[in-house]
């Protein structure tokens, strides 16, 4: 578990950057398309194709960082090797995840417009675990 929670924690900065460069491509397609004078609809059909290409690296690897590290974290917050409450469990990356698309949904059937916001709960999984991690590592 040890080697599984070490491959993932540094493989994260390798996710992050490929997924800051799918949405630079994806901006920089958008913004092109509109410059040339295509409609929304037409942009749609000409870079539906080439976007999800472009994404298809992050996807996979956010699942080979991801899940991995969400079961080592949740192995050894149960198993104490990491002295933290087991409410924790639910600050690991595909927890916060699946926590964030539940109030998404949530937010979504409200006719909420801001459900967008809870969009990245990935994000704060890793942004918790990395915290508690630290402030692990750091009381030694």
């Amino acid at each position: 578990m040890g080697k599984l929670f070490k491959f993932g924690i540094s493989s994260t900065p390798l996710m992050f950057i490929s997924f800051h460069t799918a949405c630079c491509v994806v901006l920089l397609m958008i913004q092109a398309s509109l410059r040339a004078g295509l409609d929304i609809a037409a942009a749609s059909d000409v870079f539906l194709l080439p976007v999800a290409a472009s994404l298809l690296p992050f996807t996979v690897w956010c699942f080979l960082c991801d899940i991995p590290v969400t079961i080592a974290f949740v192995y050894f917050v149960i198993k104490e090797r990491f002295k933290l409450p087991k409410v924790m469990i639910v600050f690991c990356p595909m927890m916060m995840s699946i926590l964030a698309k539940i109030i998404g949904a949530i937010l979504i059937s409200m006719g909420s417009r801001f459900a967008f916001m809870v969009a990245c709960g990935e994000s704060w999984g890793w942004a918790f675990m990395c915290l508690a991690f630290y402030r692990l590592v750091s009381d030694k």
